[in-house]
């Protein structure tokens, strides 16, 4: 039958309407918006669920690197504003690898890389506590590539402190004299040791990352802050390589760790929010002692800043005294971390396991003849 020409116009206008919907579908999908040139990256939590966010991978790189240089510029000064600036002063000289024999002070003896060795290897020891998790989890639990990614950042994070601890320890039982510290082969060992304390910003910041990951599912009303992972990874690159170029070396090199530390206090800051967020709302996630603690020993260093120079310059004792009463203080805080985060690991495994569901059988009836 043929049709009319007001049915012909209505059929026309509905078969436009049809091809506008769909192709703002097809713009939507591809994330094309017409008023919005600004790109988007997405973050994927341990549910499935997407949360995306208005500023591209590229520019977080950017602002990570922006962040790593103000913060280093701001760590230089930051000693010299706390307790005993006159103590500061006569602690922190450059030195930029050129040691002179006027300045330098740098402990040989066993009290230093003894304990030096003995933090590595107790870094050691709670890199391997990570895999120790109950029998029960482990079997009801299918790893994800966010719980493989997690505890990778954790074992870059405690492993990176035991590395750190051997290359000063090495450091500082082979390299007795002021000729032998002012060698090519010195100077890359102490970068390393430097440098994987500038770089832990980014394991502790990406820790923070997938951790929002895993509980921002079981967090209803609460929206923990996510910052990606590429922007503390850019953060972490940027700070090793101004620790590489000698930003971070004195003639204290113990001043060399402090700097290095300071610039860590973004990252601190930002796992410290975390754990308080989930332990606060979210009990049934992590215990509010395990989160205490875990808030606790990613500060629990601060004090050591301005109670360095104070021992150094205002009392009698040895740098031998300092060294092993900061190396027992480090081994507390780190052990500290080590204890929180094999806790966060293992509420992400709890989330993660599912009780073995019963399989339905359905009985058939006979029909009636």
């Amino acid at each position: 039958m043929p049709q009319t020409r007001p049915q012909q116009q209505k059929k026309k206008h509905h078969n436009h309407h049809h091809h506008h919907d769909a192709a703002s579908e097809l713009m939507d999908s591809l994330r094309l918006p017409s008023n919005d040139s600004r790109t988007t990256t997405t973050m994927k939590d341990a549910e499935g669920g997407d949360h995306t966010m208005p500023i591209s991978s590229f520019k977080y790189a950017v602002l990570g690197c922006a962040a790593s240089a103000l913060t280093t510029f701001f760590s230089l000064y930051f000693p010299f504003w706390l307790g005993s600036p006159e103590a500061a002063a006569r602690t922190y000289h450059l030195a930029r690898f050129d040691y002179t024999v006027e300045k330098h002070h740098f402990d040989n003896t066993v009290w230093t890389y003894g304990t030096d060795y003995g933090l590595a290897a107790v870094m050691l020891f709670w890199c391997a506590t990570m895999l120790w998790q109950p029998t029960s989890l482990r079997r009801q639990t299918v790893l994800s590539i966010q719980q493989v990614q997690l505890t990778r950042h954790i074992w870059n994070l405690l492993g990176g402190y035991s590395v750190s601890t051997l290359a000063g320890a090495l450091s500082h039982q082979f390299y007795s004299t002021l000729e032998l510290r002012c060698t090519w082969h010195f100077r890359i060992l102490w970068t390393i040791c430097v440098g994987t304390v500038a770089f832990a910003s980014s394991s502790m910041g990406s820790i923070g990352s997938e951790m929002v990951r895993h509980f921002q599912h079981h967090t209803p009303g609460q929206s923990l802050p996510f910052i990606p992972k590429v922007f503390w990874q850019s953060y972490g690159v940027m700070t090793t390589l101004f620790a590489t170029f000698g930003w971070f070396s004195y003639q204290r090199p113990a001043c060399d760790i402090f700097i290095a530390g300071i610039t860590q206090f973004p990252s601190s800051f930002y796992i410290i929010w975390i754990l308080a967020k989930v332990g606060h709302e979210s009990p049934h996630i992590l215990r509010s002692s395990h989160m205490y603690i875990g808030m606790l020993s990613f500060i629990a260093n601060a004090p050591l800043l301005p109670l360095y120079p104070i021992l150094v310059q205002n009392t009698s004792w040895t740098l031998a005294n300092v060294n092993t009463f900061l190396h027992s203080w480090l081994l507390i805080s780190w052990s500290m971390q080590g204890f929180a985060l094999r806790h966060v690991l293992r509420a992400v495994l709890t989330l993660q396991a599912r009780p073995t569901k019963a399989v339905p059988i359905l009985l058939s009836q006979k029909k009636k003849v």
